[in-house]
């Protein structure tokens, strides 16, 4: 039980007390009267626990109270409101005080702007002001929350009047820089930091004078390089540069000058949560001075880049990300805009090619470790100005591509995506310019260095022109071919090949061409005889010229020039691709779909004469074609019914009816595709034909009902749906016929067969209530009545018709009464007693159902024995079905509470209801902590957007049932994770480094750059931790590496046999290394020869021992198995001992949690077997063998100690 505080007891008391004064006065219960009450009761309270009750609930109805009632009433409000704040401010009642300041809040923000001439008014915001610093946390955010209110939401600030500026905004600015200046940033500076911290929410407030005197009194407080102060204002300024460009307060003088006064604040290249401040608000004051004066902003946007290309070159992974983001958003923001206003001018004096340049330096070798961002700042570039200054570019495309061809370059995918970028702005004909492809054909050479531009142009090439490629790529393609053909003639197999593969990728950029060009009708009627040549002919470009054609036709719909343009052509492609599709589809060839998806693409654009025509003929062909010869044709019928006429719709159905009572369950299915598209299809001739031969339809689809094979399922079921969405009133007769099969199809194996019958259901529902004869309630009653017969049948039978039980229930619930409530549930204990889990399932489906849709007083009463039912199932049954039955419980608990449910139930059923209790209970405890607010200012708010978890919305929602136990284990991670990111983000706060300068000279604080030395992060030491200035007598190489090595043994120092010693060189290191080899061989093989194998342990009687020439030589590639406890081995007596400086010698095992679940018991209790049998065999039985067999006197020893 929730625990209720004694604040939440008064708090009802005081409730109840007003709301029957109210009641016996006659009162109507308003906002209004409950305020009149409350301002009584506050000034009649004795105790304090009540006047904090009363105020709490003040606090609450003043929201709520009509704006004059609170102007009228304002003196004396404010007079009672203010004696009590003064004469509890200094205690310790935090409640009282919050609940005071959030009443005022309320008052001030109702009055209008008139009240607030009167000197009463201000002093009174004056008072609420002081509580900005308070030293308790609750009591300074009620405040700052009271200010932000009373200046952002009063009415008249809110009410569209064109000076937004707040009366008391003067003051406020006042306020906050006094005591800014009163504070600074000595010590922790808790009070400046919280006035910036208020500042952050109101400066867009303030008027432009006070606006300036504040941002100037920011920058002073930033120069005493306290971090924690810098950080604030950092936040506060960010506000500021972010506010509303509408208003007239933030001049872009001001902005610009603000902006230039930042660059003295430039926080170190490795110091790295000031910067990326930095670079926030840098980046949001250029886009606000962009909104507001385009020019002004144009001219500071180069210093800016090259700052951030500064900061690219820092150590810290973040700065530099952060950098390249600021780039790419200034970018988006400002330069997209411009590229039509100062595309004209020259590059000298083109702001955007001054930026351009900056970036453009990126790609040096210095930026190397960076090269990523670059590109990505570049690829930006081309996308916002690659089509205004794409004559500037081609110097840049050139590095890119030649970078790229280096060897060993590690951003390729980077290089594709910018030139891909290039290439979607400025077009592949520019970018083709400025980086040939350096193919002709006549190459002796075949890498063919540029051949990578081919995929890329074809992923990227787009709304160009379409004659590039007629001219350029077609002309290359066809000269491949020829000289594949030759090299083929010649025996060349691997250049011809190579040429081929080419030549294909070339026909490949042609759907690429055709998304949206800019030239149709001057380059289409060029290049389309040389298409219908390709298509009949070439099968290897057949794919990419079907889908070259599908990106034309769907890019133009909507042109009409250009629609009427590709129809002229419909009549030469039509006929060549009927011909392809039913030749080549007839000798089994699948790569035909994509023919048959450019037929229905083109005959959206054709004349309905034309469609008429290619009708006739391709029923002719069915009518006289053989059955093998059909189902492409009936293709091609269903792609033509939905742009036919009338009358050839007709001639359609008399050639497929036929054929819906086939055993070729290939050419049925087909069959009812085709009257599918004319029961679907949106035309008027579609319209008419459906509405002068419903009944016809309706006869057909009822006498193939016997004869439908399983394939034919689902679009039998589609065009009974269109059928029965335009069936008149009245007709139920051809409902109750096709309702057994709807029914048996809810069980079918294909899952969009299954969600179509449930939308059949659903439909045949609301034709019934389509019915002016009968209630909606009756309606429905019948509707169940008609399929309570299905529960008559077979077991299958039975099983569907609970799960079309189960979808009419959640779509009409709200049409189901009492009475039939009580007949469901009558049939669902009919239903819960049989022992056929096929029935069982779904029956505990609809039971859940039942549940969740109904009411809580209407199901109460069949609660009792709806548990005695669940009891009653057989074990096995119940352990089969308890996800179900849990389910069950779920819905039950949510209704009536565990409290009742428990008293219903004994035995397992209580102890499954306490489980699921328990469950929900931890489920709830996880949901409470993740989205517990905390008091502390620094909580991440990022996680206040975390999406809830929805209601269930529909039947399958509810149905789901899944088990996640392993989520939990995985939130409590991200708790614990969270919880220790939040602790060392604490240690951390406040730490302060001084970066040295580089001439060991004494820093001078008073210069005004000395800010950019004051770091928040701890700085690395340069050179790998060795100290500049310091002697060494370490050798260096060439590239200034250091040559470091390690002081020699005795043995070392003597010159080897046949040669002496010499000085070591650089180029010796090797050699070096082999000699270190050797002589460390030798002195460990006198320890080799005394250590003995652990393999002799398991081998009883055998002392051998490799060692000598031959085979009795120790091969150098042999390595000895890692054997548990080895280090603790004594070498002249069995068993254990201890080894100085190491822990006793015992099997320490790390511990898991893993270790502790119970489905993993059996895998876990693996390796304790292994240890234990390891610590046996090792232990006891080893070393008696090797008492044994060595004998002495420890032997002797050993067997006294077991006697004791």
């Amino acid at each position: 039980m929730k625990f209720i505080s004694l604040h939440d007891y008064i708090v009802c008391a005081v409730l109840a007390a007003i709301t029957e004064v109210i009641r016996d006065q006659g009162g109507k219960e308003t906002e209004t009267e409950y305020f009149g009450a409350l301002m009584t009761a506050m000034e009649t309270m004795e105790t304090e626990e009540s006047l904090t009750a009363v105020t709490f609930l003040l606090s609450l109805i003043i929201k709520r109270v009509p704006p004059p009632v609170l102007k009228l009433k304002f003196s004396e409000v404010s007079k009672s409101l203010s004696g009590l704040l003064a004469s509890h401010s200094s205690g310790n009642n935090t409640a009282l005080v919050k609940s005071i300041l959030s009443c005022f809040g309320n008052l001030l923000r109702s009055q209008e702007a008139s009240a607030w001439s009167n000197p009463s008014t201000l002093n009174t915001y004056q008072g609420i002001l002081s509580f900005t610093t308070h030293s308790k946390p609750k009591v300074r955010k009620a405040a700052q929350s009271a200010v932000v209110s009373i200046l952002m939401g009063s009415s008249f600030t809110l009410g569209g009047i064109s000076s937004s500026t707040h009366p008391a905004a003067q003051a406020t600015a006042k306020f906050c820089i006094q005591q800014v200046e009163k504070h600074g940033g000595s010590g922790e500076a808790t009070a400046t930091c919280h006035i910036l911290t208020l500042l952050q929410s109101v400066i867009s407030s303030f008027p432009k004078s006070a606006l300036k005197e504040t941002c100037e009194t920011i920058l002073k407080v930033m120069t005493l390089s306290n971090v924690v102060v810098s950080a604030v204002a950092m936040k506060a300024l960010h506000s500021l540069v972010s506010m509303d460009t509408s208003l007239d307060n933030f001049p872009p003088e001001l902005n610009a000058k603000l902006i230039n006064a930042l660059y003295d604040f430039q926080p170190s290249t490795n110091d790295s949560q000031p910067s990326q401040a930095w670079l926030a608000v840098m980046q949001a004051a250029h886009v606000n001075l962009f909104r507001s004066n385009q020019t002004l902003c144009l001219n500071h946007l180069h210093r800016l880049f090259q700052v951030c290309m500064a900061y690219l070159l820092s150590e810290k992974g973040e700065i530099a990300v952060a950098s390249a983001n600021a780039m790419k958003a200034v970018l988006k923001e400002c330069v997209g805009s411009l590229s039509d206003d100062v595309s004209g001018q020259t590059k000298e004096q083109n702001p955007v090619m001054k930026i351009f340049s900056h970036v453009e330096g990126g790609l040096s070798y210095q930026y190397h470790a960076s090269w990523g961002l670059v590109l990505q700042t570049l690829s930006v570039f081309f996308e916002v100005w690659g089509k205004a200054g794409h004559q500037y570019m081609h110097k840049c495309l050139q590095t890119m591509c030649d970078l790229r061809s280096t060897h060993h370059f590690a951003f390729i995918n980077e290089v594709d995506k910018c030139i891909g970028e290039a290439i979607k702005t400025m077009g592949p004909r520019i970018v083709l310019d400025a980086v040939p492809f350096q193919i002709t054909g006549e190459e002796d050479n075949y890498d063919f260095p540029r051949s990578w531009l081919v995929p890329v142009i074809r992923d990227n090439v787009c709304n160009t022109e379409l004659q590039f490629f007629t001219k350029f790529f077609l002309p290359l393609a066809a000269k491949f071919k020829i000289k594949s053909l030759e090299l083929k003639q010649n025996n060349r197999e691997v250049e011809a090949k190579t040429y081929d593969v080419l030549q294909v990728q070339l026909w490949s950029l042609f759907p690429g061409f055709c998304k949206s060009p800019t030239d149709v009708i001057p380059a289409f009627k060029g290049i389309a005889k040389i298409l219908g040549s390709a298509l009949g002919d070439r099968k290897d470009v057949r794919s990419d010229i079907c889908s070259g054609l599908r990106n034309i036709i769907k890019s133009n719909v909507d042109n009409e020039r250009n629609k009427t343009e590709l129809a002229r052509f419909a009549k030469n492609f039509l006929p060549i691709l009927f011909n392809i599709f039913t030749k080549e589809n007839s000798e089994g060839n699948r790569s035909v779909l994509a023919v048959l998806e450019t037929i229905k693409i083109f005959l959206q654009i054709t004349d309905v004469k034309l469609v008429d025509d290619l009708v006739t003929r391709v029923c002719g062909k069915f009518s006289s074609g053989e059955e093998s010869q059909q189902p492409p044709l009936l293709d091609l019928l269903i792609a033509l019914a939905p742009y036919a006429s009338s009358g050839k719709l007709s001639q359609i159905f008399q050639e497929v009816s036929p054929c819906f009572e086939s055993t070729n369950h290939s050419l049925q299915k087909k069959s009812y595709r085709v009257l599918e598209e004319i029961c679907s299809g949106q035309s008027d001739a579609c319209s008419k034909f459906r509405e002068d031969n419903i009944e016809l339809l309706e006869k057909k689809l009822v006498e193939s009902m016997s004869s439908a094979a399983s394939p034919s399922k689902l679009p039998r079921l589609r065009c009974l749906l269109h059928i029965v969405k335009q069936l008149p009133s009245g007709k139920h007769d051809v409902l109750k016929t096709i309702l057994p099969e709807v029914i048996l199809c809810a069980k079918e194996v294909n899952s969009k067969t299954r969600s179509t019958a449930f939308l059949l259901l659903s439909e045949i529902g609301r034709c019934l209530l389509r019915s002016d004869e009968k209630s909606k309630q009756e309606s429905i009653a019948q509707y169940l009545s008609m399929l309570a017969a299905g529960l008559a049948g077979s077991s299958q039978m039975i099983s569907a018709t609970i799960l079309a039980f189960t979808s009419v229930i959640y779509e009409f619930k709200d049409l189901i009464d009492g009475m039939i409530l009580g007949q469901l549930l009558e049939s669902v204990h009919t239903l819960i007693a049989s022992k056929t889990r096929d029935i069982l399932r779904p029956a505990l489906g609809l039971t859940k159902v039942i549940c969740a849709v109904t009411e809580d007083t209407s199901l109460a009463q069949y609660v009792q024995p709806l548990l005695e039912d669940l009891g009653n199932l057989s074990d096995t049954n119940s352990r089969a079905l308890r996800v179900s039955i849990k389910s069950i419980f779920k819905q039950l608990m949510k209704k009536f509470g565990y409290e009742m449910l428990s008293k219903m139930v004994a035995g397992k059923q209580l102890k499954m209801l306490h489980n699921v209790k328990k469950r929900q209970d931890r489920n709830k405890r996880l949901r409470t902590a993740k989205e517990q607010i905390e008091d502390d200012e620094d909580d991440n708010e990022m996680a206040a957007l975390m999406p809830s978890k929805p209601k269930p919305e529909s039947m399958e929602q509810i149905l789901q049932e899944t088990d996640s136990e392993d989520d939990d284990d995985d939130e409590d991670e991200d708790k614990r994770s969270k919880t220790k990111v939040k602790r060392s983000r604490k240690t951390a706060r406040g730490s302060t480094w001084l970066k040295e300068d580089d001439n060991d000279e004494p820093m001078d604080f008073l210069d005004p750059t000395v800010s950019k030395r004051v770091l928040a992060t701890k700085p690395r030491n340069e050179a790998g931790g060795v100290h500049r200035g310091i002697p060494h007598d370490f050798k260096k190489l060439p590239d200034g590496r250091l040559v470091i090595t390690e002081p020699k043994d005795d043995e070392d120092e003597k010159p080897s046999s046949g040669g002496r010693k010499r000085k070591m060189e650089p180029d010796d290191d090797l050699e070096a290394m082999m000699d270190q080899e050797l002589l460390s061989r030798k002195k460990m093989k006198k320890k080799w020869n005394d250590m003995d194998s652990s393999d002799d342990e398991d081998e009883v009687g055998s002392k051998y021992q490799a060692g000598g020439k031959g085979i009795h030589r120790v091969l150098p590639g042999q390595k000895k198995p890692k054997v548990v406890g080895i280090d603790y081995k004594s070498k002249k007596a069995g068993g254990d001992i201890k080894r100085k400086g190491k822990p006793d010698p015992f099997a320490y095992l790390p511990m898991s949690r893993k270790q502790l679940n119970r489905r993993k018991k059996k895998q876990t209790s693996g390796t304790w077997k292994q240890i234990a049998k390891t610590g046996h065999r090792k232990g006891s039985g080893g070393a008696d063998k090797e008492q044994k067999s060595k004998g002495g006197r420890g032997g002797q020893k050993n067997k006294r100690h077991k006697k004791h």
